[in-house]
This record gives C-alpha cells, sequence and structure tokens, in this order.
C-alpha cells in the first residue's frame, strides 16, 4: 500500500513571494475572489512510501520524491491596477 507522506500537498504564493496560507476560500465573500486573484504560483511537494516494498540494504520502505511548481496568469480575476491584472 502506499502512503502519501507530504503535507500539505500544495502550498500558494502571491507575485511577490509572500505565501497565501487562507485557502480554501469562499467565493461568495468579498476577499474570496481577490485572495484567490493573487496566487501566482501553486508549488506540489509529495513523499509517497511504499510500505510493502522494502529496501534490500537498509530494510526500509521505499520512498520517492515528486516536486513540482506550476506559474498562474489569473488576471481575468485580478482587479485593475493589481499586481496581476491584464490592464
Amino acid at each position: 500500500m502506499n502512503d502519501v507522506i507530504s503535507n500539505p500537498i500544495f502550498s500558494y504564493f502571491k507575485a511577490d513571494g509572500t505565501q497565501v496560507t487562507a485557502l480554501p476560500v469562499d467565493l461568495s465573500t468579498a476577499g474570496g475572489p481577490q485572495t484567490l486573484a493573487s496566487i501566482k504560483t501553486i508549488q506540489v511537494s509529495l513523499l509517497i512510501r511504499n510500505n510493502s516494498v522494502l529496501d534490500p540494504k537498509t530494510r526500509q520502505p521505499i520512498e520517492t520524491t515528486f516536486q513540482g511548481e506550476v506559474s498562474l496568469n489569473n488576471c481575468s480575476m485580478a482587479a485593475s491596477g493589481a499586481p496581476m491584472s491584464c490592464q
């Protein structure tokens, strides 16, 4: 059986590099869409362990890491004049 060890799996950042920690947000509130529109980068980090397969030398479960990063252009949601605005 495989286990995902990472927590959190996703991290969110504004264009200036500030981490966004207020997710998930309610899009029906005044600040919800603004928070979502401010996200420029999403980082993914997974540590996966297979407890049923052991390394022959260490006798520890096999682990692998996956990391990635996605850059977004949310200009359709960003307010005019905001860092990610289309205008």
